[in-house]
């Protein structure tokens, strides 16, 4: 018997691992919440060992979000997971007939729920749980009525998502069962429904098997997690007919008035408060009671070090019960050598798991969509497909095509399987919000909206907006004709107030709007690898140039110009901040024109860019990353707005020919030849705590033959960051031989 606790339930891991090494067979499991999990698991043939391995290998604030893993992403999505820290649906009901969906939770739990079904493959059917290796049950709360709802039956990856499901946090599960209006408890493993005064004991049924039965009646339910009714279900162990009872509670102790200081410890009480319902009865019928000690540590402590400890901490409260254990084994007549024997299963992999489809059945989504995802995926009857594939699918049809709720499940019939993909809703709209200050911009607010039309060739609709210094707004449309492959068209306005430094004084301030219209002629964008030929047509307005001394040679006049651009990237880089292992490159070139031919009625002025980056680890917390970039501008006559500038933390940090530099963090136009090098060495420490360094090199000159005349430009800086859901928190401290003066810059926020 296993109780619910979030992280704390990973206890039940190391006390799982000592009853196994005490030789007691376990006739029947059940559990709540995070002990469904494990329990439900475990039912199936992941033992004490494999369950180890398994969650000490998950990427936690992956899998308790929605947010998709950087491998299933194209570089367009991965730049959007690194640049806001908020991306919510906005779900209109297509008529009045259509599910509620997904909605009720601040996390749909997409990744959970794609984690149960892989690990789960050979039990999608709807079944009784007493037919698995192990008979099992969970308990989840029916938020209708506010009653307890036990699963002895239906899909189990379900049964787990449902008892796991915080409220406000998890979006609930809703099933809709049939009940009887006979009253009395059922056998384990029953067909039908009854209702009881303390339980609600069910399963999912098929109407089909139901509809002679007149009494029948369909009942919907919303379920949440079942701590809120039944944290630890020694009754329903009972009933399903166990005679000696082996329990793990992780149950924290309650908080002292002097424990509650803050918000969360509050939060984290009345959770606990509501947890204890039934508790002590449940508690007194345990024949062997194992108590974990969870001091320190609370529902949400799921790094990687606090996971190790509870467990070691659960087999360590299970050890203080061997003797009990021990006599248990001797009550049942086994000796001493006795290992019960045990289904045993392995972690899958989802490049590993490969099925042989007999047919593929989709329900909520669209024709449009469904033949493009089985024409990309390879989805189609008679195939042999791999989990991953499916995944990938699964993946596709939520954050390309904006559906939610999506899900699959593979059931067996003879050597084949059926694939049912399945969703639940259409978003109407995706919302991305970043936020962001920094001591150049202050403030800046940045706003995003995507929405795929349901047409035949997917048609993308987006619009982005910024707030703060510089102010942009823009639309873009695509066509998707392709697997991999964009056409695409955009309209954008930029306002921007720059502020330009000569050798760290500010020497003089100019703004202007900027209207960019642009050709997306060909888009391909696959895996890591991106590339793309754009037409453009640039419009610049310029409202006032406030000189200085170094300033006064400088004219801005209006000007408009038409570009050829090309661009290639490469990205395998697993964040883009905290960066571990991966390699970035960025190649571009353009050819800019007034009359799309030339310049001023000379040659067009040409422009070659670059950014190779690559991340070495040395361990599990030190990374050496170097890096090299350069831009190249070869024509006469170049505008101000065109040349190459320096500084800041990152790439176009405040315009797009921005090279960082270390030391630096203003903006300094230089010469039309800028090659620069940086080596940066990155520090974790703990969880979420960065110490860097980072030092520059660069080489400049007006053409690229005199590029080493001069000696390089240096610069260095050291600085601290905090991991935080917000994005990067923290503070830099650089000093550069070109302005010769130290500079400080905080950061909150993605960059954007």
């Amino acid at each position: 018997m296993l109780s619910g606790g979030g992280a704390k339930g990973m206890a039940h891991i190391g006390a799982l691992r000592v009853i196994e090494r005490a030789g007691i067979p376990i006739d029947f499991i059940a559990g709540t919440s995070m002990g469904a999990l494990i329990g439900g698991l475990y039912s199936i043939g992941y033992d004490a060992e494999t369950l180890d391995s398994l969650v000490s290998v998950q990427d936690w604030n992956v899998l308790l979000s929605d947010k998709v893993g950087v491998r299933a992403e194209d570089l367009t999505e991965r730049e959007k997971q690194n640049t806001y820290i908020l991306s919510r649906p906005l779900t209109i009901a297509r008529d009045k007939h259509d599910r509620p969906g997904t909605a009720g939770g601040l996390i749909n739990g997409t990744n959970l729920a794609k984690l149960f079904t892989r690990l789960t493959v050979g039990w999608h059917d709807s079944i009784s749980f007493a037919e698995l290796p192990i008979p099992f049950a969970c308990v989840a709360t029916n938020i209708v009525d506010n009653t307890e709802y036990d699963f002895l039956s239906g899909h189990l990856s379900t049964a787990m998502r449902a008892s796991m499901a915080i409220p406000g946090v998890f979006t609930p599960v809703r099933i809709s069962i049939f009940e009887s209006g006979k009253s009395g408890i059922e056998d384990y493993g029953c067909i039908s429904r009854v209702n009881t005064d303390t339980a609600n004991v069910g399963n999912h049924n098929s109407p089909s098997l139901l509809q002679s039965d007149s009494q029948l009646k369909k009942k919907d339910l919303v379920l949440v997690d079942g701590g809120l009714r039944n944290n630890y279900p020694a009754d329903l162990v009972r009933r399903m007919g166990a005679d000696i009872i082996i329990g793990v509670s992780v149950q924290s102790e309650p908080r002292t008035a002097d424990e509650l200081k803050s918000g969360s410890d509050i939060l984290m009480q009345i959770v606990d408060m509501n947890c204890k319902n039934k508790f002590q009865e449940n508690w007194a019928m345990t024949d062997v009671p194992i108590k974990v000690d969870v001091k320190g540590y609370s529902s949400a402590s799921f790094s990687h070090a606090a996971i190790d400890t509870l467990i070691a901490r659960g087999e360590r409260a299970a050890m203080q019960h061997w003797d009990e254990l021990i006599g248990i084994r001797r009550k049942l007549g086994l000796p001493q050598e006795y290992q019960p024997r045990r289904a045993r299963r392995f972690v899958p992999a989802g490049a590993s798991l490969w099925f042989s489809l007999d047919s593929v059945l989709f329900t909520g989504i669209s024709d449009a969509d469904r033949d493009y995802v089985v024409s990309k995926y390879g989805l189609r009857s008679g195939n042999t497909v791999s989990a991953k594939q499916i995944e990938e699918a699964t993946t596709a049809l939520g954050s390309v095509f904006l559906y939610t709720g999506v899900g699959y499940n593979l059931t067996r019939q003879g050597g084949k399987y059926i694939l049912k993909m399945s969703a639940d809703a259409r978003k109407s709209v995706r919302i991305n919000l970043g936020v962001r200050f920094d001591t150049e911009e202050m403030v800046a607010l940045q706003a995003n909206m995507s929405h795929r039309l349901n047409t035949k060739t997917p048609i993308e609709l987006e619009f982005t907006g910024r707030l703060g210094k510089r102010m942009m707004a823009r639309m873009d449309a695509g066509l998707i004709p392709l697997h991999y492959s964009k056409i695409g068209f955009s309209y954008t306005l930029r306002h921007d107030d720059i502020n330009i430094f000569e050798n760290g004084e500010r020497s003089y301030n100019f703004t202007y709007n900027r209207h960019t219209l642009n050709l997306q002629a060909l888009s391909f964008n696959i895996r890591n690898f991106s590339c793309d030929i754009n037409l453009c047509a640039d419009f610049y307005n310029f409202h006032g140039l406030l000189t200085g001394q170094a300033a006064l040679h400088e004219q801005l006049e209006n000007l408009h110009m038409y570009s050829y651009v090309f661009n290639l990237n490469y990205d395998s880089e697993d964040r883009w901040f905290f960066t571990s292992h991966g390699a970035r490159f960025k190649a571009g070139f353009g050819y800019y024109t007034d009359d799309f031919v030339a310049w001023n009625k000379h040659p067009g002025i040409s422009v070659a860019d670059f950014l190779w980056r690559m991340s070495f680890p040395v361990g599990r917390r030190f990374v050496f990353q170097p890096m090299a970039c350069g831009r190249f501008l070869f024509g006469r006559e170049i505008p101000l707005i065109m040349r190459n500038a320096v500084g800041g933390q990152f790439p176009s940090q405040y315009i797009g020919q921005q090279l960082p530099f270390a030391g630096i963090g203003h903006i300094e136009f230089t010469d039309n030849s800028l090659l620069a090098l940086q080596l940066k060495a990155q520090q974790r420490m703990g969880r979420a705590n960065y110490v860097m360094a980072r030092l520059s090199l660069a080489q400049r000159a007006g053409k690229v033959k005199r590029l080493f005349e001069r000696g390089p430009m240096f610069g260095c800086e050291a600085a601290y960051y905090y991991d935080s859901m917000f994005g990067p928190i923290g503070a830099a401290l650089g000093y550069s031989g070109h302005t010769g003066k130290p500079y400080f810059y905080v950061n909150l926020g993605f960059n954007f």
